[in-house]
């Protein structure tokens, strides 16, 4: 695997395909500065708007404020990875304009996993808290908390819906990439097609030489191609003014030299 894979850009992506059916109703801030001298965490904060009902799963843990920490395949998931977000929430909160601007009530955490952090679970249990899985691949903490928290372990999740979380690994199944296809084919938005095209680019980068190897399949040639056709097209039309620029490059050349 490559080790230059971008996970974060490929996680905020899938995060904004898996609200889609509540795009209306958060804005994404991908990248967040917690002080004004340069403290920046790859988290992803997530605010929702006032009543808003959250239809996925995973976003009906959400108040007003949501961060969310990801962690990539390579990447462990500890106990203190666990107080550090927990130290970016309070940055969070002390940040805002005013006094208690962000109320800690109003404030959630999310850690996501591809795999079960299973010490990390033990230590969190160990010291009092209570674990509780409230839906397949989502774990409620339960405890004396400042901020109410879930851990998200992706490749337990279930459902269509959360293709787009279950695609972020670097050990991918043949038949969850051809699901994966399926649903960028079915993609008619241009701003939800770019967030597939940064899934799709991420899992791609990860998972290279088994994806080589599936193009050989005719089903599935015909659905990458589908995909990658705008990507295909703009390479032949560079190749094509590149080659007409050459041309009339060698052209002058020719007719100087007569």
């Amino acid at each position: 695997m490559d080790n230059r894979v971008q996970w974060h850009p490929g996680f905020c992506a899938a995060m904004e395909l898996e609200l889609w059916d509540n795009r209306d109703d958060l804005e994404y801030e991908r990248e967040y500065n917690l002080s004004k001298k340069p403290l920046q965490a790859d988290l992803l904060v997530i605010r929702k708007r006032q009543n808003a009902s959250i239809h996925n799963e995973i976003g009906q843990i959400f108040r007003t404020w949501n961060l969310m920490e990801y962690k990539s395949p390579v990447d462990s998931m500890n106990i203190d990875d666990f107080y550090k977000v927990n130290a970016y929430a309070c940055l969070f909160k002390a940040q805002a304009k005013q006094v208690n601007g962000h109320p800690a009530s109003e404030i959630t955490i999310t850690m996501i996993r591809q795999r079960y952090p299973e010490r990390l679970i033990k230590v969190l249990e160990q010291d009092g808290f209570h674990v509780v899985e409230k839906e397949n691949g989502i774990y409620e903490v339960i405890g004396n908390l400042l901020f109410q928290t879930q851990i998200v372990v992706s490749d337990r999740l279930e459902g269509e819906e959360h293709i787009w979380l279950r695609s972020l690994t670097d050990r991918i199944e043949r038949q969850e990439f051809q699901k994966l296809a399926d649903n960028i084919m079915q993609l008619n938005e241009l701003y939800e097609k770019e967030c597939a095209d940064a899934v799709l680019e991420v899992v791609t980068n990860a998972n290279g030489t088994n994806i080589e190897k599936w193009k050989e399949d005719i089903t599935m040639c015909e659905a990458l191609a589908r995909i990658m056709e705008p990507e295909i097209s703009q390479a032949k039309e560079t190749a094509k003014r590149e080659g007409r620029a050459e041309g009339r490059a060698e052209g002058r050349a020719e007719g100087r030299a007569e």
